[in-house]
């Protein structure tokens, strides 16, 4: 872990985040914020600052923490740990407040000397507006990163950041490369078996869908030995993706994946793919009598209360050691796998303070 790029909306702790992380690793520390202003809140000429950014990611160990669009591409590039911080908008707001009311008529310590802190309903706004607007291309940056095998770590909240900082601090590489052994989950309809087979043609992988192998197709009654000998045998290879909610399995997979794929749709998106869909799973069980069809809905009506929260527990807990993405709707997911595919994304910078 030589050089680190911390990502994420404005007010969500990138630079407090870098300083924890310099401190403990002993990598020079870079602010793009104080690089990028000039006294007064003057911004330099962009083909300037462009070149400016090249050179400092062209250096052998740094921590880079900062957006700035028409940049981002080329830090990550050169970055073998990419931190985003994904974080929800009222808490970043919330960062963003407390910041102005810390250094009321002062200069915050990761900014150049004479842009006094402020506070403009503009950069509000891009904060507001960040996780519809500018965090699908993000993710297709992440996915990026993902497929060429560099560490990915996104954290969604301050116990998260305190795992992943003591994970560093022990020596520990963190988070694990993202790589060839990939998990798919999510709600029943959210799109896993889609997304699998997205990736496994992108990869040359075929994957392997759990629901396939977990129920029997006359009775509708789980094969659960037969799905424990194949998840075994999947999770021994060197790739694999696998897509499935089979809970007892979960931290078998968990401990075996390098990246997390969590389609964390919403419950009425989902049950309505299902429905329209009418997969096999699905006409199979209106086949098969009134009482599976019952056992079948209502398992994917509870999933939303019972097993859902379970598995983002589950997920939240392992995000400091292994790359977890977040998908929550269809923009994301085809820019995470368009990304994932391609080895390249997009992103779109802060707008001027």
């Amino acid at each position: 872990m030589e050089r680190i790029a911390i990502i994420g909306p404005g007010g969500a702790g990138k630079s407090t985040l870098a300083r924890r992380l310099g401190e403990v690793t002993g990598l020079p520390l870079i602010h793009l914020d104080r690089e990028h202003w000039r006294p007064g809140w003057v911004e330099p000429p962009r083909e300037e600052w462009e070149r400016r950014v090249s050179e400092l990611a062209a250096g052998d160990r740094w921590i880079i923490d900062g957006n700035y669009g028409g940049t981002v591409e080329a830090r990550l590039a050169r970055a073998d740990t990419v931190v985003f911080l994904d974080f929800g908008r009222l808490r970043c707001l919330q960062g963003a407040i407390t910041r102005r009311v810390r250094y009321r008529n002062r200069t915050r310590p990761d900014m150049t000397a004479g842009c006094d802190e402020r506070l403009t309903w503009q950069y509000l706004k891009w904060i507001w507006d960040y996780r519809r607007t500018r965090r699908p291309s993000i993710l297709a940056l992440l996915a990026a990163a993902g497929a060429q095998e560099r560490r990915v770590a996104i954290l969604r909240d301050r116990a998260q950041v305190e795992r992943f900082v003591r994970r560093v601090a022990s020596g520990n590489e963190a988070p694990r490369e993202p790589g060839s052994r990939i998990l798919i989950l999510g709600a029943p309809g959210s799109g896993k078996t889609t997304v699998s087979r997205q990736l496994g043609s992108a990869l040359g992988i075929v994957p392997v869908e759990l629901d396939a192998h977990l129920w029997d197709a006359e009775t509708w009654e789980p094969g659960e030995e037969i799905l424990r000998r194949r998840i075994a045998d999947a999770a021994a290879d060197a790739d694999w993706i696998i897509d499935g909610e089979y809970l007892p399995a979960l931290d078998k997979l968990l401990e075996r994946a390098t990246a997390v794929i969590h389609l964390a749709v919403p419950g009425g998106t989902a049950l309505y793919r299902r429905l329209r869909r009418g997969d096999s799973i699905a006409q199979s069980i209106w086949t098969q009598g009134l009482s599976n069809r019952a056992r079948f809905w209502v398992w994917m009506i509870a999933y939303a209360w019972r097993d859902g929260p379970k598995v983002a527990r589950r997920l939240g807990s392992v995000a400091d050691g292994r790359a977890v993405f977040r998908l929550r709707n269809d923009r994301e997911i085809r820019a995470f796998v368009e990304g994932w595919a391609n080895r390249n994304g997009a992103d779109e910078g802060a707008p001027t303070r």
